[in-house]
């Protein structure tokens, strides 16, 4: 991807901007911005093209990305939905910059993009057939807030892709150290001071520990469907015929298990408990909402 002077510079701010919600520390992946944007944008088209892979039966027509970022997602779903208007909504200022800064000559369409809150949504009702919302739902202010506007935007035969961190798995991935995170914020800070995290504690403070039980809450009182996705990828762990890429390890176990004779035990009991790394849904609509 080639990137201009105008991007470069926005990129530099952006990545400067460390009082945002999304990382605890904002770092290059590589030598310098070309080589970040361009590993950055590998990792929007495997989103994207995932995207599409789940939703295989899915046509849309308007699109909309909450938490859009730096907006490369956006340019990954308009390049795989080319007749699709997509939109994506962030409220980090600097993140809306870069997004607007950058023009992909390979797309007919052009993302949109605005800042603005999930709580509140610029759309009208029923008005988008795919909302994309990865690792976001942590991050916000009323986590059911905004899931009920995605089911008030959402169209009646639209979906949403959402992918989280799971606070039920002892892990948290934006300090990357090992904890539990349902013995509340205080214990993960301790856990972070014990794993040289310290400095970065405060950025605890607004994560909302979202868990399959608390989001599958909030789904059915929305009049949302879920498919859970998560459990999908445990079971095709097991059966070895795919890994969980964050967590190579988990997958070699469940294989493991699985030749043991095991693995469908070890899944029920991970799946009643929610001890999986991600939260990983599709929702549609009940019929008539």
């Amino acid at each position: 991807m080639d990137i201009s002077q105008q991007e470069r510079e926005a990129w530099q701010v952006f990545l400067g901007n460390q009082d945002n919600r999304g990382h605890a520390s904002r770092e290059l992946s590589g030598p310098d911005i070309d080589s970040h944007v361009n590993a950055c944008w590998k990792s929007a088209m495997a989103t994207a093209i995932r995207v599409k892979s789940d939703l295989p039966t899915l046509y849309p027509k308007r699109i909309l990305e909450i938490g859009c970022s730096a907006g490369l997602n956006c340019y990954a779903l308009q390049k795989v939905y080319p007749n699709a208007e997509v939109l994506g909504v962030e409220p980090e200022r600097e993140a809306i910059n870069v997004a607007k800064a950058k023009l992909y000559d390979g797309l007919a369409n052009q993302p949109i993009f605005q800042q603005g809150y999930g709580e509140q949504l610029p759309l009208q009702d029923r008005s988008v057939d795919l909302i994309v919302c990865h690792t976001v739902i942590e991050h916000v202010n009323d986590v059911e807030a905004v899931i009920g506007e995605m089911a008030r935007v959402l169209s009646p035969s639209g979906a949403v892709h959402l992918d989280a961190p799971n606070y039920r798995f002892p892990y948290e991935p934006h300090l990357e150290i090992f904890t539990i995170p349902e013995l509340g914020k205080g214990f993960v800070k301790f856990t972070a001071l014990m794993q040289g995290r310290w400095e970065q504690r405060h950025f605890v403070n607004h994560l909302k520990f979202v868990t399959p039980s608390m989001l599958q809450r909030h789904f059915k009182k929305h009049g949302l469907l879920w498919h859970n996705r998560a459990l999908d990828k445990l079971k095709a762990a097991v059966k070895g015929e795919g890994e969980i890429k964050k967590y190579r390890a988990i997958s070699r176990l469940l294989n493991l298990l699985s030749r043991l004779g095991i693995g469908p035990l070890i899944i029920f009991t991970i799946g009643a408990l929610g001890l999986y790394p991600s939260v990983l849904f599709t929702l549609r609509k009940k019929s008539g909402a």
